[in-house]
């Protein structure tokens, strides 16, 4: 699997608190960044996460939001503009989460953002 460097941004503590459910859900967690819009403003994240990725040098970046077209969202986007291979996945979820770190070693690249995004949507059931 080729280098990739993960973030989460959110609105208020909800990345950094995903983050630590689905650490605790898995023996070998794949450790991603955690931003978050209460803390910082959304240039500030993005100038961090820009200061991230030129260090670490990651052949591709993945980084999950909470809402479509919100400022975390928009933060994203900032980074997709600065580093072409950027992936972006909204409506963050723990199962999304999992699903990245307990498949991120055994599967190519293409096949890991369908295996994501499809055990992100299983985990959403209206129960009648």
């Amino acid at each position: 699997m080729n280098k990739t460097l993960g973030f989460i941004i959110t609105h208020g503590n909800l990345a950094e608190e995903l983050n630590i459910v689905a650490q605790k859900l898995l023996p070998n967690p794949i450790e991603v960044l955690v931003f978050s819009n209460q803390k910082d403003t959304i240039e500030k994240i993005r100038q961090d996460a820009l200061s991230i990725i030129n260090n670490h040098k990651p052949e591709k970046l993945i980084v999950f939001v909470d809402l479509l077209g919100g400022s975390c969202w928009h933060a994203a986007m900032g980074l997709k503009k600065e580093f072409e291979n950027t992936f972006i996945f909204t409506g963050v979820n723990i199962p999304m989460l999992i699903s990245f770190s307990a498949n991120y070693a055994r599967m190519d690249w293409d096949d890991l953002l369908v295996k994501i995004e499809e055990d992100s949507k299983k985990a959403i059931r209206v129960i009648k």
